[in-house]
């Protein structure tokens, strides 16, 4: 299986369960939206403690209403006739929109429902990305664009079939298609990146913003000119803090067996090699059984072996690393065996786990979470994280978007912070360098307030979320639950 959104193993990752959060927003403008918001924070100011929104619903808008204003250098480029990329133009609305166009492909999955069905998930639905993007994209250039030039939409869909049997093959002609037929800039998408995207992107200097990268720190580090994840964290650096976290909390103790499990794959390795094994053994702890499938769906059919290996070694705490426990839960619980698991985020505990995994397999997790909508699906939802969470609701409510499943709401906020970032990095450097993701970070630091999760800080790094809270799964409501208030990441 895969993290979020990315072909079967996609479906691992999300659910349909509800959300209790109201779609409503601050005033509204004269375009039946509200106002923009200073997107890097100086001006927006985030919602009370006890989450209520206030103000008026978001009047419906078209996305097409709009034209793109085009400058001296002519007419932005059209996409090419191919099976996968489409091009729109959208345009000036209450902001001026004069400058050159900028290409902004839309990589996203398609028939994920289907491929959740088929690996026996059923009621998955996780929305529609392309139009999700399409209402941020003209909310954009109804505000200025991006620093004054018209946002000009590419987008480009991987078939979830195609990404389980062959995805190098397919997100290498995503990148070709975006790249040399869409001439696009930058690449937004909620994918799990293959090994292959960055290398091809970066080649092409196209940036790629991704809240849901499942890259290993060396690659974002190698390639952190080209990539940002203003609400995701590296996973090691991830996997340090909860380490830490979780032995502060007595989860972790010294005679804690721990068995990790991960992808057979080079950043699969270098995460439990390097992260996972340092921040083990800064407590004392080692790990008694390594354990890595194929990142196919033959890793499906490794789990009942797994399950065994844990079993033998006298595994009592399983760290899954990138690799959602989902199917090892199954294989652990027809074989009465019942380990803790250390989740996050990445794997939505509160959107698919709470409702798809064996109960027996969920008694005793824990772990920490930074995307709401991710974490917590029948628990109690601790309210938006800023006004940006607010305002992309209310777009995705004017565009028809607006949906009660925990895993769409929570793609719908990573479509939407993405975007927000990239705008609010041009509306700082206009002049679009093409060094724009280096150095606009230090200028824009902490200040930015992201829609998906509770802290951001892009001034070291290319991964922002710099807050978690403590996550546990409460048997009281057979739920996820956070249990502390927000925590500063390292």
């Amino acid at each position: 299986m895969r993290r979020l959104a990315c072909a079967a193993a996609v479906a691992l990752s999300v659910s349909a369960c509800g959300s209790t959060v109201q779609l409503t927003s601050t005033a509204a403008g004269p375009d039946g939206l509200s106002p923009a918001p200073s997107l890097d924070g100086s001006a927006a100011s985030a919602p009370g403690a006890s989450g209520d929104l206030a103000g008026a619903s978001v009047a419906s808008t078209s996305a097409g209403a709009l034209t793109a204003t085009h400058g001296s250098s002519g007419s932005a480029p059209s996409a090419p006739a191919s099976r996968s990329a489409t091009s729109s133009s959208t345009g000036p609305g209450a902001g001026e929109v004069s400058h050159t166009p900028i290409r902004v492909g839309v990589l996203y999955a398609q028939g994920v429902d289907q491929a959740a069905k088929a690996i026996g998930i059923s009621g998955l639905t996780t929305g529609d990305t392309k139009a999700q993007a399409a209402a941020v994209v003209s909310w954009a250039n109804a505000h200025g664009g991006l620093g004054g030039h018209p946002l000009v939409p590419v987008y480009y869909a991987i078939q979830a079939s195609e990404d389980a049997s062959n995805g190098d093959a397919a997100y290498q002609a995503a990148c070709t298609s975006l790249t040399e037929d869409g001439k696009v800039q930058f690449v937004v998408t909620i994918l799990n990146l293959r090994p292959v995207t960055m290398p091809c992107f970066s080649k092409h200097g196209v940036a790629v913003l991704d809240d849901e990268s499942g890259l290993g720190d060396g690659t974002i580090a190698k390639y952190g000119r080209f990539l940002a994840s203003p609400g995701d964290f590296a996973t090691g650096r991830m996997l340090t803090n909860m380490v830490d976290d979780l032995w502060a909390r007595g989860w972790l103790t010294s005679s804690s067996k721990v068995g990790s499990f991960t992808w057979d794959s080079p950043d699969g390795a270098e995460l439990v090699d390097g992260a996972l094994t340092k921040a083990l053994a800064a407590h004392g702890l080692k790990i008694a059984s390594k354990q890595s499938v194929s990142q196919d769906s033959g890793g499906v059919d490794q789990a009942s072996s797994v399950a065994l290996q844990y079993r033998a070694a006298g595994v009592d705490r399983v760290i899954p690393v990138l690799a959602s426990p989902l199917f090892v839960m199954n294989a652990a619980s027809s074989q009465n065996y019942h380990p803790a698991y250390a989740l996050y985020s990445s794997f939505g505990p509160g959107a698919l786990l709470e409702s798809a995994a064996p109960k027996d397999q969920l008694k005793g997790a824990a772990g920490i979470g930074w995307q709401p909508f991710l974490d917590i699906g029948a628990g109690t939802h601790p309210g938006p994280v800023s006004s940006n969470e607010t305002l992309c609701f209310a777009l995705m409510k004017a565009s028809g978007q607006a949906s009660t499943a925990a895993t769409v709401r929570g793609f719908q906020v990573q479509v939407c912070n993405t975007l927000f970032y990239l705008k609010t990095m041009l509306d700082r450097m206009p002049s679009n360098p093409a060094d724009l993701l280096l150095a606009t970070r230090p200028l824009i630091g902490a200040s930015f307030r992201p829609a998906d999760t509770f802290r951001s800080d892009m001034t070291h790094r290319a991964d922002g979320a710099a807050g978690f809270r403590d996550l546990t799964y409460e048997q009281s409501c057979s739920c996820f639950q956070y249990t502390s208030p927000v925590k500063n990441a390292s």
